[in-house]
Parts: C-alpha cells; structure tokens; sequence
C-alpha cells in the first residue's frame, strides 16, 4: 500500500511540474507576443508621426509659395525656365539682314518654290526713324536699331507669323517675327524702344497683350517713354527733344 502511494505521489508531482512547465512557457510567450506587438505598435506609431510631420511642418525655406509666385510675377521666370514650352509660329525663314527695330529682310521661297529675299515690316508696332531716305533720325531711333541688331545677333532662322492681309502698300510683309517662342515684335513694346501703331483689321492678333504691354512700359518711363510728349498717336514728336 504504501508503495503504490509513493507512485501515485510521484506519477502526480510528475503531472504537476509538466503543467506548470506549459504553463510557464505559454505565459512567457504571450508576454513575448505582447512586447512584440507593443514594439511594432510603436514603429507604427512613429512612422504616421513622421508622415505626419513632413506633410504639416513648414517648408524648409523661409520663402511660402504665395512669396515665390509674387517674386516670379514681378521679376519673372529665371533664365533656365524661360522658352520652355514655348512655339514659335509660323514659317521658319532665313534672316539676312536687320533693317531697323521694326523692318528686316529675309529669305524665303516664292509661290513658285524659288529662294528670294523680302522685306519684312512688323506687325503692330512702330519705331523711331534711324535709316529713312528722306526723314530726318528721329530720337531713341538708333538705339532701337542698335538693341535690334543686337538682339538678332547670332540668329539664322526666324519664325513669320504673315497677317491676313499680307502685304502693305509699299509691298512689305507684315508678320510677326518669332524667335525661340518669343514674339520679337511684342518684345520691342515691351522694352519700350517701340508704340503700338497701325493697328488695321484683320492684322490684330494679339492686339490686348500688346496694349498691355505698352502700358506698363510707358508707366516705367522705358526709352521712347522717357520723355514725355514724345510719342503721339501719329508718331514722334522731336520738338519736345531738347
């Protein structure tokens, strides 16, 4: 009897410590899993954080976006920027010669496919006289020459926008001369060394930007608008040029 005792106490302490070896182990490793699980939470956590962070925290530079859209308006795209996505238009033709800052001369093919040469008066614009044969120079005339040949210097093809009327009486072209997606004629508003004029249907295209355009040259005082009287609705008035 007692000897079956002793194996009933022995099989049973047995049994206890195989249980409790379960058990320990099974409570280890649900805290395991738990550290774990806390341990990816965390990660989680700091990743949204720091998503959080770079979408709402300031800009790296002291510049907002409404100051750099104003500092663009103002001064204007820099130079790597400017062209891009810009179209000249119409025919590629090639440039021979600048006449003054409204006039050049070109190279082209006739209707009968043949190269000749034609002078091109610009569109919309009017600059002081600097080479009339019998008109005297007229002020800022030269500098307008001058800024245009400079302008072009280096220049092979030009682009010509021809009107829809498209010659004047003395047999010129009358275009818009394009260069590197830029409208040359425009240009020269806009650098005040030229006035919108001869302004005729159906020839307005673009007539508003150029209207614009002469507008705020004429408020920075540019060139021909420095001096005030001198540009007219029939032209330049030298008797204000002391």
């Amino acid at each position: 009897m007692n000897g079956l005792f002793r194996i009933i106490i022995g099989v049973v302490f047995v049994v206890a410590l195989f249980i409790v070896g379960l058990t320990d182990t099974g409570i280890n490793d649900w805290f395991d899993s738990d550290k774990s699980s806390s341990s990816e939470d965390r990660l989680l956590n700091n990743s949204d954080q720091d998503s959080s962070d770079s979408l709402f925290s300031e800009p790296a530079s002291d510049e907002s976006l409404l100051d750099i859209s104003k500092r663009i308006d103002k001064e204007g795209l820099p130079e790597e920027d400017k062209g891009q996505n810009k179209e000249s238009k119409g025919e590629e033709v090639k440039l021979t010669r600048v006449i003054d800052g409204d006039t050049i001369i070109v190279e082209m093919e006739n209707d009968k496919g043949k190269l000749v040469e034609e002078r091109v008066r610009l569109l919309l614009i009017d600059t002081p006289e600097s080479v009339h044969p019998t008109e005297p120079v007229e002020a800022f005339g030269v500098e307008s020459s001058d800024y245009a040949e400079e302008y072009f210097k280096g220049v092979d093809k030009v682009h010509l926008e021809i009107g829809e009327d498209e010659r004047d009486k003395y047999d010129r072209l009358l275009a818009h001369v394009w260069v590197d997606g830029d409208n040359f004629n425009l240009h020269m508003v806009e650098k005040g060394y030229a006035r919108v004029a001869y302004v005729y249907e159906p020839n307005t295209k673009y007539i508003d930007e150029f209207r614009e355009a002469e507008e705020k040259a004429k408020k920075k005082e540019e060139n021909i608008w420095s001096v005030d009287g001198y540009v007219t609705d029939k032209g330049f008035d030298m008797s204000v040029i002391d």
